[in-house]
């Protein structure tokens, strides 16, 4: 596990042990499964940290208060916690107060990236 600033950097193992001991005081009915497009494949470059302050810089200058999404998949498996459990993302308007969005990095439209085995196995923890 590695932290840099609000951003915790876990494995799948790390993860499953932090997500069973969280505490969340909010109902969440809703998971919000998005993908970047940008960042794509081609930005990953073992530089996690660096794409999560980017997307951030992106939100806020479109008005989000913070980075919008409270995960991240990368494409090497390793999943991000980017906003915390506790605040309703900055997704879906109308679909957030209930919600928790999960954003995994890479471009998954019609001949965009082809999903790693990594990030898959990360997705469907």
């Amino acid at each position: 596990m590695k932290q840099q600033g609000k951003f915790i950097l876990m494995n799948r193992e790390e993860f499953k042990e932090y997500i069973l001991k969280l505490k969340v005081k909010r109902i969440i009915k809703l998971i919000q499964n998005h993908h970047t497009y940008i960042p794509s494949y081609k930005e990953f470059k073992n530089n996690h940290f660096r794409l999560l302050e980017g997307m951030e810089r992106s939100h806020l200058s479109r008005g989000f208060n913070e980075i919008g999404q409270n995960i991240t998949i990368f494409p090497d498996g390793l999943i991000a916690i980017c906003r915390p459990l506790d605040i309703p993302p900055a997704c879906i308007k109308g679909a957030n107060e209930n919600g928790i969005c999960i954003e995994s990095v890479g471009n998954f439209d019609i001949g965009g990236d082809k999903m790693t085995e990594e990030q898959k196995r990360a997705l469907y923890l």
